[in-house]
């Protein structure tokens, strides 16, 4: 026995699963070339002693030995070949685990239902390496078939000296002398029923060697006494009636008796070559003959055939050894030849070749069939020629034909050769029974190399002879020829058209001489043998609608035969096809006056008529419009048959054949005649849904439906539901195309619910017909369920209603009814059934078994589309539930487990391939566990699946998808996959426990395949090493740690993953082509991989092993090269226009595209010293990028394109980040940006924002960078440019990018809402990019005219209230409002703003901003201040959008003021409520919205109490509402500045949930146990969320004391101006010095701003190191202390001291006040102030810098403003300061104490 078993070998060599290369095939064909020599004599007998070699060689012992010894007795094996045997078996074709091997082997029972498995692996073994051997020898000539050249030369020393031949026949002989064995010879287990399995065996081998004999002599010459011995050996065993086990034989082994009878017949014709034969007669030597040449062989063989007659096989035999005795003898009156002639025709010779043609395997296509049929036809020419030379022309005609290589076979080769040598004997009259001959001519001409040669011969020659005689007896037998045409019709489509010509122009027309009138006739000469008519004659007479007329004075030729009536032939041209329609019609006439007034012979004719339209279009599709007047009275014939009480069946079969051919012209045409003839089922009512689908409601039969039930089920035959079925799959892509394919419903669900759930259990009158049902069946749904086309169709297209479609019904049909249960009948065929039926079929090619074969497959393609299709919301089907249910227990068997056992059927690797693609579906969309389906049987399955996925003779489509099963089990089925993985614990030498693969693991197989070596070979080609790393990659992405690790161990896995990456593409690859594609792939996946390991995997954990691949990559420049991969595959894909036919998705160019990107940015993050990503490659990198996202505008814009593009788009932006920096010409990145992005914007009809996002966020981050880095020059031509593009694109995208219609499904606008619409994000990214331009072109000169050119500001304008109106889009409302700040910081951009109506269109429309939504509504959402997040400086609210808008009016009164003063004030007026709350509400809460709205609220009062005078004009109760809030603001505020551990209480409250709010009871007020927290004293280790809110606290106090020094008098002016009027600043500070308290709302006082003066120098004495240093920088790094900035707490303490200062003027001027009250403002501010300097003094010995005072006492109207409050600004930006100006500062405070107060 070899390495392989011998059905795996025979699917290795014959090429049937996949074509490997010869070298390979050739190293197996050498490798067992002994073993296919020896064939059957290499199962060598049993021999004496029992036992021996088994214990001494192979260590055998116990029940494993005795099982062996008694299996090698019931075969009667050799115990080592036997022991070998047993060994393939386990490892092949055994379906259990190893456990359970151990218990059968312990049970007599169990082991010996074992051996009976065994001895049917034995049994095909046998037959296989027959088979091998026929493969061989049946295409080792052929020319072309890829192997010939292999075959060839394996047969080359083997057929030298006929020692193949030899071996072949000793076989034979040996099979036929082999004894019956019996139960003393093999044991007990030989019962009777045993000896039947064996005797039926050796018939098969028998058959099968006899096979091999006549593929032999087809090619190679007989040795002349092996063949005569042979000869002999036929003779004596009655050609296989004879037989020595014939007692044990029953009618189940009539069929291989007869086929081998048949077959020695053939061996024995062909050894005479007939075509040999004629040649040398006409040579005149039989020299060249090998039987010829010498006359004793003559003579032997003649004896042999003169002794038979007795048996109907020797009619044959004798009909060819006549030809042979009268070409060789040349004798005209020989006496034996015309008795063995005699005896011949009376052994029905004819009857015994048709029902040799007619009989399995001859009937089919294989070369055994082939070379039959040829023998057989070439026997008869011969006959017909040679005795009937005076008739046949010229004598040298060439009688070789040419066998058509893999498609001839011995069989039709024989029977050909028969038929042409008989018919050069007999004259075709004389043959005997007509019809016989008629049978064998009509089986024979089907052969397309028959009728090829027939007509290349003339139909003066061979069987030509009988087609013309057959012609010219046309009309009158009308059978005969219409036979001969249909078959000459049927065998190809040149013979068609012959046909169709030869019918278009017919030369005679044959009748009886009764059916003339003597009248119409006159004689033409003496002899009364020529005839004229003496007027026209009709035939079919004129009431019908065609007639046929014989003209007048047309010639015809009177016949008398010997018996019968006159004939008489009339010789005129006409048109055969009218004379077919005359008949159809008369059909019709006659179907018009009944069903009783129709002729039965009538019927036959119009039925081969019918049967001739239908061969000729099948074979002719080109010749429909010739035919057109013939088969459209189809529709009336159909209609009126259908309609008799026993129609015509094979008519009305026939005629829905002949539709169906000419529907691959006219669909419509045809479907809507078949519709009028009533012949299709048909609804009756609307459906609507799928209840009234499921209920069959309105359903009616049809007249098919009637003649169904009523005729073909009662008789088992279905020809008219064969032919019904394959129309209606015909219609289905026609009507789909036309968007007509509802109109089949009504057909096609009484298929779905009276056919195929029954069809099954029919009674069948023709074996075969089930299957082929089921098939049509199968094939119909299978066009219905073509989900691609269905989409084609459904493109573009809105649904008008939700009625079902045709394809949904047969979705909800086949899952939810009986026709489910039908469906799973067949897929549970089950692997067991399927051998059975194989093991009956008698090739190996066609027969039961491949018909069973290709129904099952079919069905899994139905399921797994049925599962594909079926939508998430329908509940769980039948069908559904019988593959997800569990196990209910061991006596049932799963289907689960039946669909997974296909894995091992061996004959055709498609079924087991469908069967793991629909386990693979199943693993995706079931509930379940497959892995607790399989139960027991998981393992010996897990076994099969490894096994056939790491043998090399796979097919490796299957291994593709074990792979893929493997691939989805990881995320879906983790018992499954825990399964394959098979990873098991190890001890390492340590101790410490390891993990290492499996025995079982299908981890080894992968590493096996992806070895290095191997890839790319035909042990591992693209597509399995696609598949294998597909496969690693679902592990990283599962993170199957363990596997993973055992992976990461192995040294060579990371170098074989990366192999695919070191490897180069030619230059001018094909992208389109195969191979290229799974490279692409496989690529993609190793670049996935890595990018997972980087990912997950710590840059200082890598492997090693990894880090040096990492290493070779950047060496040998496989970045580079991969990139200019990528560009060009972009490239073809942009200019080829390639048509996505599958999901996008899996597209080899945007697949690899992905996965680069993921890799690259993996990389990036993982840079180290050994892998660096130097300028050139990142401009390399960029370039290419570039490059193929600009191809892929180069043509027609596909989605294809567009999705290519946006990847690449969002990859270039993404790398721009980290690679941004090593780009050094800044301004060519942007031109090609430029490009792109005006590319993009070719056609304004459409949209692309998702490549124009990546392309505008890569601009933005090339400006910024450029913005912030000197070093970094682009030329403001560059910018300009760029803008001039950016513009039109943001007016365009703004005029289209409008807001959706509000409705009240519609929910509102969550802020912080992390996802955008596309469109959205256009706006955002390019809105930043023109502020980004505009802030680094700085003169409003070069960038205003384009903005007003394209008019951006008043698009943005409306557009910004038509989102603030719908409250959507915020960021989209935020980052418009930004640009028109930045805008807005030039004067000219201002007035532009202004001119273009910001007022008009913001001012009442940021009311919906915060309108219906209190303060205090959304504080549990708030963040505490300091944790918000920003986007672009700012929160991304509509709070945030009100507070820009804020912002944006106060830059617009800062830049333009006066001019914009009535916008402002119109602002205020609106808003002013809104103002008011925002101060109210920051006095108590600390939420951050709440403090940031009081601060930019501030920051405008600031700006708009510069024209405090024309404020109060205009508006003086608001003036007085907003400055009261403002001050009670300051209150609180100074309160909480004063306590921070009070304030650090209030944070960590809130942290925890427990905030506190406007709505406590007293928000300020202390509980005895918080006095410590009510100190004023200031905290050694503050949090450090307290810093950030009294900074922000600082700021908003810098920005209303700002605002207050406009409504106070100036220092100077009111401390020397004695004029004043001092009523013009009423006093606002109340005349207490108490400190402030918390519980209490109350208005300013000296005491509060005296105790925030005392705050700001407690303060800067925190800033300041207890040990000074002059050497220090007076500038204290106080984002380490956590305190806020110093210059903002000076700028705080000096504002409070000026306002103290001035409101103490004020009040000591004011001359209503009692002294008593002066005296007492003077005492207690001259101690708060002497207090203050002395503190101050202490502080400035500190080493403190100067503080900014002198800024301070300027003019507040001097100041301009700026985003977070002007005066805050300016004073922060002073940063030296000298100690005299201090010393100033502090004299004015003395003299002030001194002189005003003293």
């Amino acid at each position: 026995m070899g390495s392989l078993p011998n059905r795996i070998l025979w699917n290795f060599i014959s090429g049937s699963a996949v074509l490997r290369p010869e070298e390979v095939i050739a190293r197996e064909l050498n490798k067992n070339k002994d073993r296919l020599f020896a064939g059957l004599s290499g199962f060598a007998k049993q021999r004496q002693p029992v036992g021996e070699q088994l214990s001494v060689e192979k260590k055998l012992e116990g029940r494993k030995l005795e099982f062996v010894q008694k299996l090698a007795r019931f075969l009667g094996l050799e115990e080592l070949l036997c022991y070998e045997l047993f060994l393939s078996f386990l490892a092949y074709e055994y379906r259990s685990s190893k456990k359970a091997l151990q218990h059968v082997l312990n049970s007599d029972r169990h082991s010996q239902v074992l051996m009976y498995r065994i001895r049917d692996f034995y049994f095909t073994e046998r037959l296989y390496i027959l088979r091998c051997l026929k493969q061989i020898l049946s295409f080792g000539v052929d020319s072309e078939h890829p192997y010939k050249n292999v075959y060839a030369n394996f047969l080359g020393d083997l057929v030298e000296n006929h020692r193949l031949i030899n071996s072949i026949q000793d076989q034979y002989e040996d099979g036929c002398d082999t004894p019956l064995p019996t139960s003393s010879t093999c044991g007990i287990l030989m019962t009777q029923n045993q000896q039947a399995i064996w005797a039926r065996q050796n018939l098969m081998e028998q058959c099968e060697l006899l096979e091999l004999m006549l593929i032999y002599f087809k090619d190679y010459e007989p040795d002349v006494k092996r063949f005569l011995s042979l000869f002999e050996k036929f003779k004596l065993m009655g050609f296989a009636k004879y037989q020595t086990y014939k007692r044990i034989l029953d009618e189940t082994t009539e069929d291989l008796v007869k086929r081998l009878g048949y077959l020695q017949v053939l061996v024995i014709l062909d050894c005479l070559d007939f075509e040999l034969v004629q040649r040398c007669h006409m040579d005149g030597r039989f020299d060249g003959h090998p039987l010829f040449r010498d006359m004793q062989t003559f003579k032997k063989l003649d004896k042999l055939m003169c002794d038979m007659g007795s048996l109907t096989f020797h009619g044959p035999l004798l009909l060819g050894w006549v030809v042979v005795r009268q070409l060789l003898l040349e004798e005209e009156e020989d006496v034996v030849t015309k008795k063995m002639g005699a005896m011949a025709l009376k052994l029905n010779c004819f009857n015994c070749l048709s029902d040799l043609l007619s009989t399995e395997p001859f009937n089919g296509t294989s070369i055994v069939a082939s070379v039959s049929n040829y023998l057989v036809y070439m026997v008869l020419c011969s006959v017909l020629r040679v005795f009937h030379e005076d008739r046949l022309g010229d004598n040298k005609v060439s009688f070789c034909v040419k066998l058509p290589g893999v498609h001839a076979s011995v069989s039709n080769y024989l029977v050909y050769m028969v038929l042409c040598s008989v018919l050069r004997v007999f004259h075709e009259d004389r043959l005997g029974d007509n019809k016989s001959v008629n049978q064998v001519v009509e089986l024979v001409l089907q052969k397309k190399f028959v009728s090829e040669d027939v007509w290349e011969r003339g139909l003066e020659d061979g069987l030509g002879l009988l087609y013309h005689g057959a012609l010219s007896k046309f009309p009158m037998e009308f059978s005969s020829f219409l036979q001969y045409s249909i078959a000459m019709a049927t065998a190809g489509e040149q013979s068609a058209r012959n046909v169709l010509t030869h019918l278009q122009k017919l030369q005679v027309y044959t009748e009886y001489l009764d059916r003339n009138s003597m009248q119409d006739l006159s004689s033409v000469d003496d002899r009364d043998a020529l005839w004229r008519l003496t007027r026209n004659k009709t035939p079919y007479g004129t009431g019908g609608r065609y007639s046929l007329v014989i003209p007048q004075n047309t010639i015809g030729m009177l016949y008398k035969p010997e018996k019968g009536s006159p004939i008489i032939q009339w010789s005129w041209t006409y048109n055969g096809w009218n004379l077919f329609m005359c008949e159809i019609d008369l059909l019709l006439q006659q179907l018009s006056h009944g069903g009783g007034n129709v002729s039965v012979n009538q019927i036959t004719k119009v039925t081969l008529v019918v049967k001739l339209l239908k061969a000729v279009l099948t074979s002719d599709p080109s010749s429909v419009d010739q035919l057109e007047g013939s088969y459209s009275l189809i529709y009336k014939l159909i209609q009126r048959c259908a309609r008799l009480s026993s129609p015509p069946l094979e008519l009305l079969s026939s005629a829905l054949d002949c539709l169906a051919c000419v529907t691959q012209k006219y669909p419509l045409k045809v479907w809507h005649g078949l519709k009028q003839t009533g012949l299709l089922p048909f609804l009756t009512e609307n459906l609507d849904n799928m209840a009234e689908v499921l209920s069959g409601q309105g359903l009616q039969p049809g007249l098919y439906g009637s003649q169904l039930a009523i005729q073909e089920c009662s008789q088992g035959s279905y020809p008219v539901t064969q032919a019904y079925l394959a129309f209606l799959a015909k219609m289905v892509k026609p009507l789909r195309k036309e968007k007509r394919s509802e109109e089949m419903i009504g057909s096609v669900l009484f298929i779905l619910r009276q056919v195929f759930p029954v069809f099954h259990k029919w009674r069948y009158y023709d074996k075969g017909r089930r299957e082929v049902i089921g098939q049509n069946c199968l094939d119909l749904f299978h066009e219905i369920l073509d989900f691609m086309a269905e989409e084609k169709s459904q493109k573009g297209q809105a649904t008008e209603s939700n009625k079902p479609t045709l394809q949904a019904v047969c979705v909800h049909c086949l899952l939810y009814t009986e026709a489910g249960k039908a469906l799973l009948e067949l897929v549970s065929a089950g692997v067991d059934n399927i051998d059975v039926a194989l093991s009956h079929q008698t090739s190996t090619f066609e027969g039961p078994g491949i018909e069973l074969i290709h129904l099952t497959q079919l069905a899994f393609s139905v399921l797994n589309r049925l599962l594909l299709l079926k939508s998430p919301d329908l509940p769980m089907s039948p069908v559904e539930h019988a593959l997800a249910s569990q196990p209910a227990g061991q006596q049932h068997r799963h289907i689960v487990v039946t669909m997974a056992q296909y894995i091992y059927h061996r004959h055709d690797p498609r079924l087991p391939t469908i069967a793991t693609l629909l386990m693979k579906r199943l693993a995706v969309i079931s509930p379940m566990s497959i892995l607790a389906c399989l139960g027991d049987a998981a393992e010996p399955i897990r076994d099969m699946y490894l096994l056939r996925l790491q043998a090399a003779t796979e097919a490796i489509r299957l291994k593709v998808c074990i792979l893929e099963l493997l691939t989805v089990c990881v995320e879906t089925q983790p018992g499954l996959i825990e399964l394959f993985l098979n990873i098991q614990p190890k001890s390492a030498s340590d101790g410490k426990k390891d993990l290492d693969l499996g025995k079982f693991s299908c981890l080894q197989t992968v590493l096996d395949l992806i070895e290095e070596k191997g890839q790319g070979t035909y042990q591992c080609p693209p597509v399995l090493q696609c598949a294998c790393l597909q496969f690693i990659h679902a592990l990283w992405t599962g993170q199957r740690e363990t596997a993973m690790t055992v992976l990461r161990s192995r040294a060579s896995f990371w170098p074989n993953v990366v192999t695919p990456l070191m490897k180069d593409f030619s230059k001018n690859a094909d992208f389109c082509d195969d191979v290229v594609i799974c490279t692409m792939k496989t690529g993609g996946f190793a670049m996935k991989i890595l990018a997972q390991e980087f990912y997950s995997v710590p840059r200082s954990k890598l492997d090693k092993s990894l880090n040096q691949v990492l290493q070779n990559l950047n060496e040998k420049k496989r970045l580079g090269h991969w990139s200019s991969v990528i560009r060009d595959a972009m490239v073809q894909e942009g200019t080829e226009s390639t048509v996505v036919t599958e999901t996008m998705e899996d597209n080899p160019t945007l697949k690899l595209l992905s996965s680069w990107k993921n890799f690259l940015i993996t990389l990036i993050a993982q840079m180290t010293e050994e892998f660096q990503i130097d300028e050139t490659l990142t401009d390399q990198i960029l370039s290419d990028l570039m490059t193929g996202l600009q191809a892929q505008f180069a043509g027609d814009l596909s989605p294809l394109n567009v999705k290519l593009a946006s990847v690449s788009s969002a990859m270039y932006c993404t790398l721009m980040k980290p690679l941004g920096k090593s780009v050094k010409m800044v301004s060519q990145v942007l031109k090609e940006l430029e490009l792109a992005l005006l590319q993009t914007c070719t056609n304004f009809q459409n949209l692309l924002p998702s490549v124009q996002i990546g392309l505008l966020g890569s601009a933005t981050s090339l400006v910024q960078r450029a913005r912030k880095d000197a070093n970094v020059q682009v030329a403001p031509d560059v910018l300009t440019s760029l803008l001039a593009v950016l513009a039109p694109l943001l007016q365009h995208s703004t005029r289209l990018c409008v807001p959706s219609a509000p409705s009240q499904d519609t929910p509102k606008e969550v802020p912080n809402k992390t996802t955008m619409d596309a469109k959205i994000k256009l706006q955002v990214i390019a809105l930043s990019l023109m502020q980004e331009i505009i802030q680094m072109m700085g003169d409003s000169d070069q960038w205003l005219p384009i903005l007003q050119q394209n008019t951006v500001i008043s698009s943005l304008l409306v557009s910004l209230q038509a989102w603030i109106q719908a409250k959507q889009g915020v960021q989209y409302v935020q980052s418009a409002l930004m640009l028109l700040f930045t805008i807005a910081a030039s004067p000219k951009g201002a007035e532009c703003i202004r001119m273009n109506g910001l007022t008009e269109y913001t001012c009442l429309s940021i009311v919906g901003a915060y309108q219906n939504e209190e303060v205090l509504s959304q504080i549990s959402n708030f963040s505490r201040v300091g944790d918000e997040t920003h986007v672009g400086g700012e929160e991304v609210s509509w709070v945030g959008v009100y507070c820009l808008c804020i912002d944006l009016y106060t830059s617009m009164l800062a830049t333009l003021r006066y001019s914009f003063l009535k916008d402002a004030l119109d602002f205020v007026g609106v808003h002013q409520d809104r103002l008011q709350q925002a101060l109210e509400i920051s006095r108590t809460t600390l939420h951050a919205k709440v403090w940031r709205e009081a601060k930019k609220t501030c920051t405008f009062i600031f700006q708009l109490s510069n024209f405090s005078r024309e404020w109060r004009l205009e508006l003086p109760k608001v003036l007085d509402r907003l400055l009261t809030s403002m001050s009670y603001m300051f209150q609180s505020f100074t309160a909480l500045l004063i306590r921070p551990r009070y304030l650090q209480h209030l944070l960590e409250r809130q942290s925890r949930g427990n905030g506190w709010s406007k709505g406590s009871d007293k928000p300020w007020s202390r509980p005895q146990s918080l006095q410590t927290q009510a100190s004023t004293d200031d905290l050694d280790n503050p949090s450090p969320q307290l810093r950030p809110v009294q900074e922000l606290m600082l700021e908003i106090l810098a920005a209303g004391l700002s605002t207050l020094r406009h409504f106070t008098p100036g220092l100077c002016e009111i401390m020397l101006d004695l004029s004043m009027d001092i009523s013009e600043y009423p006093p606002f500070l109340g005349l207490s010095f108490s400190t402030p308290s918390g519980d209490q709302d109350c208005a300013p006082t000296f005491g509060t701003l005296l105790a925030g003066v005392t705050a700001c120098v407690s303060m800067l004495m925190k800033m300041e190191p207890r040990v000074g240093s002059p050497q220090k920088s007076p500038a204290v790094d106080h984002s380490h202390g956590n305190y806020p900035s110093k210059n903002l707490v000076q700028f705080v303490m000096e504002n409070n001291l000026y306002l103290v200062l001035s409101q103490a003027c004020r009040y000591l001027k004011e001359p209503e006040l009692a002294a008593r009250d002066k005296q007492l403002l003077k005492r207690e501010l001259s101690t708060e102030l002497n207090c203050f300097l002395t503190s101050y003094h202490r502080y400035l010995k500190r080493g403190s810098p100067p503080s900014p005072g002198g800024s301070s006492l300027v003019s507040p109207g001097g100041t301009a403003p700026s985003r977070s409050g002007v005066s805050v600004s300016r004073s922060m930006s002073s940063s030296t300061f000298t100690m005299a100006q201090d010393q100033a500062f502090c004299k004015l405070v003395e003299a002030f104490v001194r002189k005003v107060l003293g």
